[in-house]
């Protein structure tokens, strides 16, 4: 399964902060996380953690992520699907964008 959290502010350290609790348990779990700046913020994301779709949503909800995010994902009945984006690989790599590539903690 994969998180994906919606930071909608400039806060570099909440965004260290979120990505830092995930790094620490995908460390132990062997799952992957990543971080982006975006136009309002931050996306932190992290694959491959061995849990359900609803224990997905309830720590998105305490790492904090967008509450409307969070509503629409509870609610869809069809198939889950966490709203916000997708990553797309070039020539095999997860591109990573703005000063996170810069930072020595930055997972790639």
């Amino acid at each position: 399964m994969r998180i994906t959290i919606d930071i909608d502010e400039k806060n570099w350290l909440r965004a260290y902060s979120v990505w830092s609790i995930l790094n620490y348990i995908c460390m132990e779990l062997g799952c992957t996380v990543y971080i982006r700046e975006t136009r309002k913020g931050y996306h932190v994301k992290a694959h491959g953690l061995p849990i359900d779709y609803l224990t997905s949503i309830r720590m998105r909800e305490i790492l904090g992520d967008d509450t409307v995010r969070l509503k629409i994902d509870l609610h869809r009945i069809i198939k889950p699907r966490q709203v916000l984006w997708s990553w797309k690989k070039l020539n095999g790599k997860i591109q990573i964008h703005g000063i996170w590539r810069r930072m020595p903690w930055a997972s790639y």
